[in-house]
């Protein structure tokens, strides 16, 4: 959203592949300066990268030339998993990286097993080779692969999932995952939010994901009609959140949610960025949840466009402008007077599906074209119970 990164990226790619390892292993870092690798959540930066960048921008070139560094990355996965498609646990893996531990406590409340993050992302990354390769037209391997997604899915079920829709591990970001990654069965899903949205309640509404279930905690609550509670983690002040850190003067993210401890001193005095990207990916939901630009995937590059904006009853307005390669895409919405305006800007030879939202929590689907689109309607919201 912030930058046109398909050069970039086409590039860092290239030296992803080439920096991977002939078994299949992505090294941990890019160019490859340590010569260790194979973790996963960093390792499917193969798989996740290419398919983005083809989503947001639409050239499928980008999976063509990574499309067998995907592969490789997924049956490397594979041979480690073995027959029973699990990630082991036994070696080093980052897993969900400084996941909140305040400091000093011997137990890790906010821990998530690095086995159930390996056989999470490996049935992600081989869903995401499925697609690419349905988009090239390799039929067979998209149909190898998607029956690869379902047998790693059903083993991930056996392991870690309760009959009644309780993860081990118990985490926000273990149920993150699984929600994100549709890895449980339908009837197992709304038990699942719940003891999602429990843990943070529990927490206080502080977040305590890591690096690897932070991309998606928001965006998992608001897909599951948790928006409000989404934005209560959004404007939270108290540590550890967001805006604990700009209440201490962050003008840029910072690694750890703990990097300056309430009591002035430094989580840890060596590894503690205060210009860090991972937790920056909030940035990701405030623009296609609460403004409501999302991309279609079977129209990708903003081909179709998609304004889905969800109003919480803690902003009063919301505005964003998304530079496409068709041309700007707006969205803003703002409430006043128990009524709701909302401005949508579609561009030249695109299409758009606005959902507008209701005061009940629906969405009302309009097809609009290009254009300047203006809606005026009542809106009147109730908060939820406990706000």
């Amino acid at each position: 959203f912030n930058y046109n990164t398909a050069l970039f990226f086409t590039k860092w790619l290239t030296d992803l592949a080439a920096d991977q390892f002939e078994n299949g292993p992505v090294p941990w870092v890019v160019p490859d300066n340590m010569r260790q690798g194979g973790t996963p959540g960093w390792g499917d930066a193969s798989t996740f990268v290419p398919w983005t960048i083809y989503l947001k921008y639409g050239d499928h070139r980008i999976l063509e030339d990574q499309f067998e560094s995907m592969k490789a990355w997924v049956d490397y996965l594979a041979y480690v998993c073995g027959d029973d498609l699990l990630f082991p646990s036994e070696g080093f893996y980052f897993g969900d990286w400084v996941a909140f531990v305040p400091k000093g406590h011997t137990t890790k409340p906010a821990y998530t097993d690095t086995d159930y993050i390996g056989t999470a992302f490996f049935a992600r990354s081989s869903e995401l080779v499925s697609k690419a390769a349905q988009v090239l037209g390799f039929h067979d391997e998209a149909r190898q692969y998607a029956e690869l997604n379902k047998r790693i899915k059903d083993a991930f079920r056996a392991e870690y999932v309760s009959p009644n829709g309780r993860l081990s591990p118990h985490t926000q970001t273990a149920y993150t995952l699984a929600l994100e990654f549709d890895l449980l069965e339908p009837e197992q899903q709304g038990a699942a939010v719940k003891y999602l949205v429990r843990n943070i309640y529990n927490r206080n509404i502080h977040p305590t994901t890591g690096f690897l279930g932070v991309s998606y905690l928001c965006k998992v609550l608001s897909e599951h009609h948790q928006t409000d509670l989404a934005y209560e983690l959004l404007l939270q002040e108290r540590w550890p959140s967001w805006l604990y850190m700009v209440r201490n003067g962050a003008t840029t993210i910072w690694e750890r949610w703990d990097g300056i401890q309430t009591d002035g001193t430094f989580q840890d005095p060596g590894m503690n960025s205060f210009n860090h990207y991972v937790f920056g990916a909030i940035g990701d939901w405030l623009y296609s949840v609460v403004a409501g630009i999302r991309e279609d995937a079977d129209h990708p590059g903003y081909k179709r466009v998609i304004i889905k904006p969800e109003p919480g009853t803690s902003l009063s307005f919301a505005r964003a402008r998304y530079q496409s390669l068709y041309g700007t895409i707006h969205s803003s919405w703002e409430v006043k007077e128990k009524r709701i305006f909302i401005r949508v800007q579609i561009p030249p030879n695109t299409t758009g599906e606005l959902h507008l939202p209701q005061a009940d929590g629906s969405f009302k689907v309009v097809e609009i074209g290009s254009g300047t689109h203006d809606f005026a309607y009542d809106y009147n919201p109730q908060v939820p119970p406990g706000q």
